[in-house]
């Protein structure tokens, strides 16, 4: 091969020059090489598997970021079911329990460590509430969970009646006794 090479070198012989070359003949072919790396460089070609990969990894998040807001909405959804979704009866009688349980907090003093009993109690019976709620969500309409969410509210508020009683009670007394001693308050 390299013996082919120098044939053909040595028979093209005749058609080398020793001359110059014409003037201006560099900074013109500088000129044209800079041209073509201008060109190049602007014309820059992105692979059509990284546009598909791109594309593919755009489409992935979308899907992803739609199904956890759609999950995030159902679990939202299904945390704010009370009892008053049930029916309309049943958010009269919500509305009816919450308002006396608040008015009857509102008559005693819910700091009096005389009352801590009852007050836990309470509590309890709130912690229970949520469950209930919970369940609800669970089983939206089931007639036992609303039964038992009903309940609690009784019970609640026949806890708050004996412990406002107990606190009249001991009011009584105590006037009694003040009357007895002579003090008039």
């Amino acid at each position: 091969m390299t013996d082919d090479l120098k044939n053909k070198i040595s028979s093209n012989s005749q058609f080398d020059r020793e001359e110059e070359p014409l003037e201006g003949h560099l900074e013109r072919f500088q000129t044209k090489l800079m041209a073509q790396a201008a060109t190049k460089k602007k014309g820059k070609v992105i692979p059509l598997w990284m546009l598909v990969v791109a594309a593919a990894c755009f489409c992935g998040a979308l899907i992803t970021i739609t199904w956890m807001s759609i999950s995030e909405e159902r679990q939202t959804f299904a945390q704010q079911r009370q009892l008053s979704d049930v029916s309309p009866e049943m958010n009269r009688i919500e509305s009816w329990f919450t308002a006396e349980i608040a008015n009857k907090k509102s008559e005693i003093n819910l700091n009096d460590p005389v009352l801590a009993e009852g007050l836990a109690q309470i509590s309890l019976l709130e912690k229970e509430y949520e469950n209930l709620s919970l369940k609800l969500n669970e089983n939206f309409g089931n007639e036992k969970v609303v039964s038992a969410m009903i309940k609690n509210y009784k019970l609640r508020l026949q806890i708050l009646e004996s412990i406002k009683r107990h606190i009249d009670f001991k009011n009584k007394t105590k006037s009694k006794q003040n009357d007895k001693n002579g003090y008039n308050i």
